[in-house]
């Protein structure tokens, strides 16, 4: 019996290691975020796949100008230490590399078409000549909202710059299903091409562990019974 668990453990272990490598180094069916240790990934785009990502003036987390809309993409310009260079719609800034996940397509609708209407009112009607000079209202390009001391502004592109216009309550937007479609489809493509996730790989690995282990048991239940002396035929 001990013969026989030696000869299993030695087809056994072998299996398993080829199993942990597999488990380890096979590549997984999602796009990789933005590495410290990558390129610079220039001309790509990359997902804002999580909430509260910002969207900085400079490479320096103490400069947060909006949170860009969630499930919506940014263009990577450049890497610079631990943030990229990115475009988003009109504005150029940056972002923590760890807080985007680079894509390998160019999405249809990389930002969020958005707008958002702002009235500015008269304090005192007396300064306007006209009664329809009481009240303008503005229509802005929104970029993202932010907090600051306690209240809740919107980002907006107004005569070509980043502008904050206070608001009462965050925007309600259609999220952007590229990315997600996209993590969906990964699977899906593998297997077309012709390739194994590394989870059918292990699969296999578990299979064939579990067939060599039954193999050995039956060859163990054939074996010829043991020499009896008193039995012995002369």
């Amino acid at each position: 019996m001990i013969t026989a668990m030696k000869k299993l453990l030695f087809v056994l272990l072998p299996m398993l290691v080829l199993c942990a490598l597999v488990f380890t180094f096979a590549p997984l069916p999602e796009a990789g975020v933005v590495s410290a240790d990558g390129a610079d990934g220039a001309g790509q785009y990359a997902a804002v796949n999580k909430n509260n990502v910002y969207f900085y003036g400079q490479p320096d987390e103490s400069a947060p100008l909006f949170v860009l809309p969630y499930t919506y993409f940014v263009r990577i310009l450049a890497r610079e230490g631990e943030f990229v260079r990115v475009q988003y719609a009109a504005a150029e800034g940056y972002c923590r590399a760890s807080d985007v996940v680079a894509v390998s397509f160019v999405p249809h609708v990389p930002f969020l078409e958005k707008t958002v209407d702002f009235v500015y009112t008269l304090d005192d009607p007396g300064k306007a000549g006209a009664e329809e000079l009481l009240s303008v209202t503005r229509t802005y390009d929104y970029y993202g909202h932010i907090y600051e001391n306690g209240c809740l502004y919107y980002c907006v592109l107004a005569d070509g710059d980043l502008k904050r216009i206070p608001a009462k309550k965050l925007l309600d937007y259609e999220l952007n299903t590229e990315y997600s479609d996209y993590v969906a489809a990964l699977p899906a493509a593998a297997e077309e091409e012709g390739g194994l996730s590394a989870a059918a790989i292990v699969g296999i690995c578990v299979g064939c562990v579990a067939a060599v282990g039954v193999a050995v048991l039956v060859a163990r239940g054939k074996r010829p019974p043991a020499y009896d002396p008193d039995k012995a035929e002369f």
